[in-house]
């Protein structure tokens, strides 16, 4: 399967059953995610709230894992969610693309990238624009209530992508 997300406004054509079918914000940007079949035919499309989506990967289970940051407009977040406000974000839908498993915020001010391990635990990294020389790498329990791990690193800008091992060491690609 593939997954994509982007940003559209509020003319997207969702399917059947999807999370979100109309976008939350008129006129402005919304994040959505599209699942394709290994034939290329849609899977499902769903609104995922407002924003600019960073990354975007999947699990085992089939389960997207989307993270970014909130410019403009609304974001959800679901019950018990690590942090219930703030500017970059953290979601986790059903693999049938019709519900959240988890929504929340995160620390930081931009997002970048995000990779997910078997244990469906995704490792985000966030930069916090007042501290531009500085990023974090957080990774987050599979209910999105909780970090499991988490270290700022020097950098003056964001990384350019994020690697798991199967031993749960975290890679991080930064550009020069």
């Amino acid at each position: 399967r593939v997954y994509v997300t982007g940003t559209t406004t509020q003319f997207l054509q969702t399917t059947p059953g999807a999370y979100q079918s109309a976008a939350t914000n008129d006129n402005a940007e919304n994040t959505f995610v599209t699942r394709l079949k290994a034939n290329g035919s849609v899977d499902y499309v769903t609104y995922l709230g407002g924003g600019v989506p960073a990354g975007i990967a999947a699990d085992n289970s089939g389960s997207a894992f989307i993270t970014g940051a909130l410019y403009t407009g609304t974001y959800p977040t679901t019950p018990g969610a690590y942090l219930s406000s703030g500017s970059s974000w953290l979601a986790r839908l059903n693999a049938a693309g019709t519900g959240l498993i988890y929504s929340t915020f995160t620390s930081g001010s931009n997002a970048c990238c995000i990779a997910v391990d078997a244990a469906g635990e995704a490792t985000v990294a966030v930069q916090n624009l007042a501290a531009a020389a500085n990023f974090e790498v957080i990774r987050f329990n599979p209910q999105g209530t909780g970090v499991t791990f988490s270290e700022t690193l020097p950098g003056s800008s964001l990384p350019s992508a994020l690697a798991l091992d199967g031993a749960g060491n975290t890679y991080v690609v930064l550009s020069a």
